[in-house]
């Protein structure tokens, strides 16, 4: 039993499992990150899974335990007899080098308080659903006054006549541009459109409409 082992060992069950429990050590966590706007708006992030680490037993201590007795042909005992072994020194040489590299994973260190935390390597992809997905960049540019009359006209389509008719709708587009998404040029826009109903009352909504290229709105 070696670090390289119990990293490769982690990181395939992190695949399938959300917890990973390292026995008298504490716990990898897999936890899911939504895709998020960077870049003041003009990225979108897709979303990926995050690896970090909690110095508490939160999972099943036997995955770990389980998984090595099947790969190597033990018996449960001698499996848990190895692993514990083996994460006891482990712990020992966190406390005292305050660092453990997991090799395709990422570092495992200690504060001088010997909290544990876990810094994961840049390229560590642990959502293989995720594979293929890319950072979308929108890139504004300045729309004709055909193709804003275009969108109203679209937008207005789509709202139910009999509320169009119940209060003026007011319609404007806040954003517009293209972007590359996947290797794909496509056009967007981002539009609010509002309507006073017969009472007064406000309405506002926001609405984001995307296309290939060439094809337009």
């Amino acid at each position: 039993m070696d670090i390289d082992l119990l990293s490769k060992m982690v990181k395939e069950l992190i695949l399938d499992k959300d917890e990973v429990s390292l026995p008298g050590v504490g716990t990898f966590v897999a936890e899911m990150v939504p895709s998020v706007f960077s870049d003041k708006g003009y990225t979108i992030n897709p979303p990926y899974k995050r690896l970090s680490f909690r110095q508490k037993s939160t999972g099943d201590d036997s995955l770990l335990i389980d998984f090595y007795a099947r790969c190597n042909n033990l018996d449960i005992e001698t499996a848990s007899r190895i692993i514990r072994e083996f994460l006891h020194e482990m712990r020992h040489v966190l406390e005292t080098r305050k660092s453990i590299v997991f090799p395709g994973l990422g570092k495992l260190r200690a504060t001088r308080e010997n909290y544990f935390f876990f810094v994961a390597d840049e390229d560590l992809d642990i959502y293989p659903e995720g594979f293929g997905l890319e950072p979308i960049s929108l890139k504004t540019h300045e729309e004709t006054p055909a193709e804003v009359s275009a969108t109203m006209a679209a937008l207005r389509g789509i709202l139910n006549p009999e509320e169009t008719a119940a209060g003026e709708v007011n319609v404007n587009v806040v954003r517009a541009g293209q972007g590359i998404g996947q290797g794909r040029p496509f056009q967007y826009r981002v539009l609010v459109f509002g309507r006073r109903t017969g009472q007064g009352c406000p309405f506002h909504a926001f609405v984001f409409l995307a296309g290939c290229s060439g094809r337009g709105f």
